[in-house]
């Protein structure tokens, strides 16, 4: 599909009003949704007191959406100030204006942190693995990072200062460099993806480079048989993605779950390397 100047891109207002209303009607927003929820459901304490962090909450639907695992009241973050004003009327009080590689949060605070289509908005080079650091300082030993961002499958590779595609293994690269143990990474949107590939492709678009902004107009699950499946396929996907801990080889989202080591671990670490190291060896 082309991209028009009438699509809105990250950090203009009509870009958050497009992105509230998709976030909760459109059958992909809906499926990934469930695609997270089953994977967070894995790992989800009982007792509901995770202390979470979002760092770059949108407009507000992940904040309302935590509320499933803990009862008190999740921290969003994120550098638009449209962002916030949707955040503040969908009744979220905890909320704080600033970027995702500089984060305003003392160290080791956080159960859980998650971040959703931020990434690959961050500036080149570095920006990505300034963000992952950051959310490694403000996790608590043994907390887990929940991140989704975009996919290269299917389109070319990106050059811009301010906009990337990714592939599984450099995310995978990524978490690792910034100390995260990685559970689980893998490709979403798996078939919806390839047909959109396949579409993208016989319709020979002019390359985009950059952000291509949000040109998609809401469409309900109900809308249409098509659009029905494409939903179904979706749900299936949160069965073998999330329930069953599974991967797929191609789709245009990538979903990662990591864990930041806990003192259990780093006791366990420097206690093989003190033996691997000592007398008479």
């Amino acid at each position: 599909m082309s991209v028009t100047e009438s699509t809105p891109h990250v950090f203009q207002s009509a870009y958050y009003a497009r992105l509230s209303e998709l976030e909760r009607v459109h059958w992909w927003g809906l499926g990934m949704r469930a695609i997270a929820t089953r994977m967070l459901d894995r790992i989800a304490s009982p007792e509901r007191r995770w202390r979470v962090f979002d760092a770059g909450c949108g407009t507000g639907l992940s904040l309302s959406w935590l509320g499933r695992y803990t009862t008190v009241s999740p921290v969003g973050l994120d550098y638009a100030a449209d962002a916030l004003t949707y955040c503040a009327r969908s009744g979220h009080a905890r909320l704080v204006q600033g970027t995702a590689t500089a984060l305003p949060i003392t160290s080791g605070r956080f159960d859980v942190v998650i971040s959703m289509d931020v990434m690959q908005h961050l500036p080149r080079p570095g920006g990505d693995a300034a963000m992952l650091a950051e959310i490694a300082r403000i996790l608590q030993p043994g907390g887990r990072f929940f991140l989704r961002t975009n996919s290269r499958c299917g389109y070319d590779a990106t050059h811009a200062d301010d906009y990337h595609r990714y592939t599984v293994d450099e995310v995978r690269t990524l978490l690792t460099n910034a100390g995260l143990e990685i559970e689980q990474a893998t490709y979403t949107n798996f078939i919806p993806g390839l047909l959109a590939t396949w579409r993208r492709r016989l319709s020979r678009p002019v390359h985009q480079d950059g952000d291509p902004g949000l040109y998609m107009v809401p469409r309900p699950p109900e809308s249409s048989p098509v659009v029905r499946l494409l939903y179904w396929l979706l749900l299936a996907e949160a069965t073998w993605v999330g329930r069953w801990g599974l991967s797929l080889p191609f789709g245009h989202s990538i979903m990662a779950l990591a864990r930041k080591p806990g003192e259990a671990d780093v006791a366990a670490s420097a206690g093989t390397t003190a033996t691997s190291t000592g007398p008479g060896r």
